[in-house]
């Protein structure tokens, strides 16, 4: 006879869940993270950036399979699996320039705040507060949410024409490849 699984309550890192016994479920993380909009706006929007950075600094490596970016970008140890890290080499590359640098570096000291929560997290906090003040041209006027927003923007605007670029000549070098494998051989 299969063992019943009980229904409960439990509490994990913030997370109100019920489910399994310690385990909350997918739907019930989605929940939450639906409550806690500023935490998911920042979470997302600092992923954004990281894979964006990723890209760039990807396309100063010409030799760059699979493999080895799998190797250099993932897992614990890899070298250039942390925001930080691409942050930094990003700017060393030139793909981004000092301010845009300091202000991902804001950025992602406000995604770790939400990401590991000592307590319950959200831009009204005096921590939170702290670290929007870092930011370049803080706005104490401005609404928090509405002032993370406009720097979000300001940061995606520095980096996008680099990053639009890079996409367009990946587009044209796959058409290229493409029309090259496809056209006639001659003998």
């Amino acid at each position: 006879m299969p063992k019943e699984s009980k229904s409960v309550k439990v509490q994990l890192t913030g997370v109100e869940a019920k489910g399994q016994v310690g385990t909350p479920t997918i739907h019930d993380l989605i929940l939450d993270l639906s409550r806690r909009g500023h935490g998911a706006y920042v979470l997302l929007a600092a992923a954004q950036f990281e894979n964006a950075l990723e890209e760039l600094i990807c396309a100063h490596l010409p030799k760059l399979s699979k493999t080895l970016r799998a190797k250099l970008f993932t897992g614990y140890r890899a070298p250039f699996s942390n925001f930080s890290t691409k942050i930094d080499v990003a700017f060393a590359c030139g793909e981004i320039d000092s301010e845009t640098h300091h202000d991902l570096h804001v950025l992602r000291e406000i995604r770790n705040e939400f990401a590991h929560p000592k307590q319950e997290t959200h831009l009204e906090l005096e921590e939170v507060l702290d670290l929007l003040k870092r930011f370049r041209n803080y706005d104490k006027k401005m609404d928090r949410f509405a002032f993370l927003g406009e720097k979000v923007n300001q940061l995606w605007a520095a980096i996008n024409p680099r990053f639009e670029t890079l996409a367009m000549v990946a587009a044209l070098q796959r058409s290229f490849e493409q029309k090259r494998d496809t056209s006639p051989k001659k003998s």
